[in-house]
């Protein structure tokens, strides 16, 4: 039986609930520095393009970060893939003193998604159970079937 959302660890859900918030913040943030410049303190208003790239790099990673919450590897999958290639494009495109916050949040993310419980919820598996012990109970429920109806 799949894992249900009352099976998901309780440290996952406040990571994905964490990433979703982050992301939104991530989005507003741009834009309130666009329509509220900050020309008093000598800091120049961001361009239009820098305002796009950080908006659609939050927009992916709340997208993803509500799919997160489904007990379904492909998006965990998915997450460490887009990770890879925000902080690849980062890297090469983008201001050097602006990336290092963004690529530090999205790779302890997906340190936190590698953990052993997050990869037994999305995998289908039982996270409250150790590893290599799913099929125990069901092989002494039928161990004390065939001694029960033994004649």
């Amino acid at each position: 039986m799949p894992p249900t959302r009352f099976d998901r660890p309780l440290w996952l859900t406040i990571l994905c609930a964490a990433l979703v918030m982050l992301a939104v913040w991530g989005m507003i943030d741009p834009l309130l520095a666009w329509y509220f410049p900050r020309t008093a303190n000598g800091v120049a208003p961001i361009p239009p393009s820098r305002l796009a790239t950080e908006f659609g790099v939050w927009a992916g990673v709340a997208i993803l970060g509500g799919f997160l919450f489904k007990p379904a590897n492909w998006a965990r999958q998915t997450f460490f893939a887009y990770t890879a290639a925000v902080t690849v494009a980062l890297l090469t495109y983008a201001p050097k003193e602006d990336i290092a916050p963004v690529i530090a949040k999205l790779v302890g993310a997906c340190l936190l998604l590698a953990l052993p419980g997050a990869h037994r919820y999305y995998l289908g598996r039982d996270p409250r159970r150790p590893p290599n012990t799913e099929k125990e109970p069901a092989a002494l429920q039928s161990q004390a079937r065939k001694g029960k109806y033994d004649y």
